[in-house]
């Protein structure tokens, strides 16, 4: 006797395509998205509201008041802590592309950095006020920066 239907994983991808995968007799999801569902942080209680979409909220405030300097250092950090996941599963060129990026990030740093220097080396009879602020102001520099 065939079932009518045989069950797929529930997962939904971000196109909103669906696994097709076949999980365990009762099980929703197949083995590679239950661990990947059992991660995602649970809704706090009382709420169905998914607490994903307020954290990326917040990063982003947090992010775009950063000055250029703390930036390129926080793109440093992340793709640092990202290197065990790439280690353990990405295929050779995308460890070649995040390779890519972290030593990007590292010659960012690196510019960022001896912008002061280079910018002294131009304007040596700029008073130090005047120096700084003008620092400030490309540290700071972006689409909303009006408000310096």
């Amino acid at each position: 006797m065939v079932p009518d239907s045989i069950p797929e994983c529930q997962f939904q991808y971000a196109g909103g395509r669906h696994c097709r995968r076949i999980p365990k007799r009762g099980a929703a999801f197949c083995r590679d998205h239950r661990r990947i569902v059992r991660a995602l942080p649970a809704p706090a209680s009382g709420s169905s509201r998914d607490p994903r979409p307020a954290r990326h909220e917040h990063a982003l405030l947090r992010l775009g008041g950063l000055g250029l300097d703390q930036l390129v250092l926080e793109i440093s950090r992340s793709l640092q802590a990202l290197e065990p996941l790439v280690r353990g599963s990405a295929s050779s060129e995308e460890f070649f592309r995040y390779q890519s990026a972290r030593t990007a990030a590292e010659f960012a740093i690196d510019r960022v950095a001896s912008l002061p220097h280079s910018l002294r080396r131009v304007m040596r009879n700029l008073h130090p006020d005047h120096f700084a602020m003008i620092c400030r102001l490309l540290m700071y520099a972006g689409p909303n920066s009006a408000s310096l």
